[in-house]
Order: C-alpha cells, then structure tokens, then sequence
C-alpha cells in the first residue's frame, strides 16, 4: 500500500469522526426528569405551552336523502353559529337508471374558501327497484366554518335523475 493511499484513508477517517462530533453536539444533553415535591397549600403553578385549548366537543350526525336537480333544502344543512363542524365520516348511496353512473360530492366553507369533495363509489348493482346503486363509505378530516352551508350533491355522469342518501358525522367545536 503506498504511503498516498494511506494518508487520504486517514484523512477520511478524521473527517468522519469531526461529523460525528458535531452531530453529537447538536443533539444537546439528553432529558432528563425534574421532580417537584409540594404540600398541597404551597402549590406550584403550571401553564401548559404548545397544546391546542380544550374545546367543548358535541357529537354531530345528520342524515339527507333528496332527489337530484336544483339544491333542495333537504340536501344542504347550516353548521351552527358559533360552531366549527369537523366531518369525520360520509355514507352515500346514489341510486339511478339502470344504464346511467351516479356520482357524489359535497361542498364546505373554511376561511371564506370553497371546496368540494368528490366521493368515490362502488357499483352494486340493480336494487329492488330496478335501479343502479353506488355507495361508498369514507373516513375524512373536513372542516366547515360557522354559519356556512354543506351542500350535498348525487347525480348521474351525464343527464337523468337521481336519488341521493347520504350520513355525516362528525363533531361540533366552540369557536371563540
């Protein structure tokens, strides 16, 4: 081995154990715990940081079933004043003619922006009725602001009618 090679191995050697240091050095002194021992009249006070407040929680469900065609009011409903509604799951079902696809989507309000969200379908075939019926359950994370409206849409791809039956629920959260 040349006295060449055997230098720059050095060299790499070094520069691998001065990376090592300074990770090392970054990471700061490991954690250790802090115990405070207090009689209750002496009591020592503690703020909570970076933890979001608790909020008054309420369970939310709502059911809508409506035929397709301009918004009807059984297809929307308003979140409450003073209320922000997390979605956490939507049910559909979308029934139509036997040779047309159904889809589904809804709409929500946040900050003034609104979005839709389109729901995926499976197809489950003629029903008693002789209708095609899709459904799709979905487990989501959506929010609507207070006073806005959630509006609820089932149709088919193309032109024909529908029916529409779809379970929200979810939670209602104070807001300040």
């Amino acid at each position: 081995m040349s006295s060449s090679s055997y230098g720059w191995g050095r060299s790499v050697a070094f520069v691998g154990a001065l990376m090592a240091q300074s990770v090392l050095a970054q990471a700061g002194p490991p954690p250790f715990d802090v115990k405070v021992i207090n009689a209750p009249a002496n009591a020592v006070p503690v703020t909570v940081v970076n933890t979001p407040v608790a909020q008054a929680v309420q369970p939310f469900q709502q059911r809508l079933f409506f035929a397709s065609g301009p918004p009807a009011p059984e297809s929307q409903f308003t979140v409450p004043a003073g209320k922000r509604l997390l979605i956490e799951t939507v049910t559909v079902e979308v029934q139509t003619p036997p040779t047309l696809v159904g889809e589904a989507s809804f709409s929500t309000s946040v900050g003034g922006v609104v979005a839709i969200h389109r729901l995926k379908l499976g197809q489950d075939g003629l029903n008693f009725f002789s209708r095609m019926q899709y459904s799709g359950t979905h487990n989501v994370r959506i929010y609507a602001d207070p006073g806005t409206v959630v509006q609820f849409t089932a149709r088919p791809l193309t032109t024909g009618s529908a029916l529409g039956d779809f379970s929200v629920s979810g939670q209602l959260f104070n807001v300040p």
